[in-house]
């Protein structure tokens, strides 16, 4: 768990010295990803310890979220996080669309 909080605290950092709004996501549902992105694009990011993959629940909420065409992917290391908010600055919506079907797998 330490690692997945220091993942999220640095990816949350690096966003918002980019100028993305970063909120943590929370529901009364359960397998909703842990963080919002946004800046033009809005980006829904489960955030994993290094080698984790997300729960079926976690997949399953990220396939709906895709299904109705946002964005929602999920990260384990910090190359992926960084790459994918990238594209958030850049304003690479095709990019990202790509990576969120590369990442979510399952879909």
């Amino acid at each position: 768990m330490a690692g997945e909080s220091n993942l999220e605290s640095r990816l949350s950092t690096y966003a918002e010295n980019r100028g993305v709004y970063v909120r943590k996501f929370t529901s009364h549902n359960a397998g909703v990803p842990d963080r919002i992105f946004t800046r033009e694009l809005t980006l829904f990011l489960e955030i994993k310890d290094l080698g984790k993959k997300p729960s079926a629940l976690q997949q399953d909420e990220i396939s709906v979220i895709c299904g109705v065409g946002g964005y929602a992917s999920w990260v384990d290391n910090y190359q992926d996080g960084f790459q994918i908010i990238d594209t958030i600055t850049n304003n690479r919506g095709d990019w990202l669309r790509r990576e969120c079907k590369r990442l979510n797998y399952w879909i």
